[in-house]
């Protein structure tokens, strides 16, 4: 699984810093953030979430699991 995100820094959309995720980051990813999800979902969302440029661990975008299929939902500071 790739580990990196984007992360945008202080609101600043033109400079991006690259946040990488270390293996425990991953496992806690998977087990507080999306426990529900397969590892295949996990890093879906973590690729997600680079796109997006947001961090998963920020809950910026929410990524759910409904009759079976992964959605994104933008959280409410998003």
């Amino acid at each position: 699984m790739g580990t990196e995100i984007v992360k945008a820094n202080s609101g600043q959309i033109a400079r991006l810093e690259t946040v990488s995720l270390t293996p425990t980051e991953v496992k806690l990813l998977q087990e507080s953030v999306c426990p529900q999800h397969t590892p295949a979902q996990c890093a879906f969302y973590v690729q997600y979430c680079k796109a997006k440029g947001v961090d998963p661990f920020a809950k910026e975008i929410h990524s759910v699991i409904r009759k079976g299929r992964q959605t994104f939902q933008q959280g409410i500071d998003y």
